[in-house]
C-alpha cells in the first residue's frame, strides 16, 4: 500500500502559490479544507484542488453608485481670514 501525499504548509504554498501564513490563517478560520497532523495543518492533493476550486469564483459585480454633482472646492471659496503671521523669535541662550 502506499502512503498517501501530504503537503504541509510550506510545500503547499509552492503549489498553490500563495504565502504558507495565508494557509494557515485561512485554516485556522475554517475556510478552506485541510487535515491535522499531529497538531499541524496539512493538506491533500484533493484538499488542494477544492482550494483553487473554491478561489477561482468570479466576483459579483458590484453597481457603481451614480455620481453625484457636488461643487469643487477652490481654494477662495475655503480660504478663511487669517490673523496676521508674526515674525519669529530667537530663542533666550
Amino acid at each position: 500500500m502506499e502512503a498517501p501525499t501530504v503537503y504541509r504548509a510550506d510545500e503547499a504554498a509552492q503549489v498553490l502559490k500563495c504565502k504558507p501564513s495565508w494557509l494557515k490563517k485561512q485554516a485556522a478560520r475554517r475556510a478552506i479544507p485541510f487535515r491535522m497532523i499531529g497538531g499541524s495543518y496539512a493538506w491533500t492533493p484533493e484538499d488542494l484542488e477544492a482550494i483553487v476550486a473554491q478561489q477561482l469564483r468570479q466576483p459579483a459585480a458590484v453597481p457603481r453608485p451614480a455620481a453625484t454633482a457636488r461643487p469643487r472646492r477652490t481654494a477662495a471659496a475655503t480660504a478663511a481670514p487669517r490673523a496676521p503671521v508674526r515674525p519669529l523669535r530667537a530663542r533666550r541662550a
